[in-house]
């Protein structure tokens, strides 16, 4: 990857701590009133990666993110690949027959979910899918067999130990269909894979995302198009990202001009 990309790693986690090098201070992601500047992001992710590899997971086991486009989303999805973890982005209106059959269909070990109807259900979810032995909820509390997603952050370590060494043609990420035609499918992405499009969108002249550029990230980031070319465009040019959990057009229009979105 020549150019800009030449320095990144082949983990793509490696986007944040290479923005965080460039400019820490720098405003990385900005959601209602706060804001996480990239060394902050940097710092959160290595936090996150340790506590997931605390729960036990071994480098390729998959979790589950049924997360909406709050800063808990990119924080447990850059720690899952810093990781060595698969991230499996899960749809927040899925209904708990369809996570079931993502979260069996993946073989997923974990699940990290802001969705009150799957915190409601785990118990179900997890006597359902043989291999789910964590249920991490983004909220102040669960029912029994979970864990707050909170609490296991402020306890685990700084910094995960040792590297996993995961990337390159490794798997980073399982995106399914939206099953319009049948049962959604996996489909296999690899860290290289998913640098290669940045790659491919840097390289467009004149530049599309710079480091000085607000983006507004409107589309869920359970989808690949919100995922690569909107999160991990803003990580590739370090960037702003501005997050929108939920679409509401006068309300865009406040935050287009508040954030002076480009």
């Amino acid at each position: 990857m020549g150019g800009h990309g030449s320095d990144v790693g082949s983990n793509l986690a490696a986007l944040v701590r290479r923005a965080a090098e460039r400019d820490p201070d720098h405003p990385a992601l900005i959601a209602g009133a706060a804001t996480l500047r990239w060394g902050e992001l940097d710092a959160a992710v290595d936090r996150a990666a340790a506590a997931l590899r605390g729960l036990g997971l071994a480098p390729g086991d998959r979790v589950a993110l049924q997360l909406g486009n709050t800063l808990d989303f990119p924080v447990l999805y850059f720690g899952t690949l810093r990781a060595g973890l698969v991230a499996v982005p899960a749809n927040t209106g899925y209904t708990r027959p369809e996570l079931s059959y993502l979260l069996a269909d993946a073989g997923a070990s974990a699940l990290v979910t802001s969705s009150v109807a799957t915190i409601e259900s785990a118990g179900e979810l997890r006597a359902a899918v043989g291999t789910l032995r964590h249920v991490l909820v983004a909220a102040p509390s669960g029912p029994d067999g979970t864990q707050p997603l909170s609490a296991l952050l402020s306890a685990a370590p700084a910094r995960l130990d040792g590297e996993p060494g995961r990337g390159g043609e490794d798997l980073a990420v399982l995106m399914y269909t939206s099953g319009t035609s049948g049962r959604p499918r996996g489909a296999m992405l690899s860290h290289r894979a998913l640098l290669a499009n940045l790659a491919q969108l840097a390289a467009i002249r004149p530049a599309v995302v710079t480091g000085a550029d607000v983006l507004l990230l409107a589309l869920p980031l359970f989808h690949v198009y919100g995922l690569n070319p909107g999160l991990g465009m803003v990580a590739w040019a370090g960037a702003t990202g501005v997050l929108v959990e939920r679409f509401d057009p006068a309300e865009t229009l406040a935050l287009l001009a508040r954030h002076r979105v480009t």
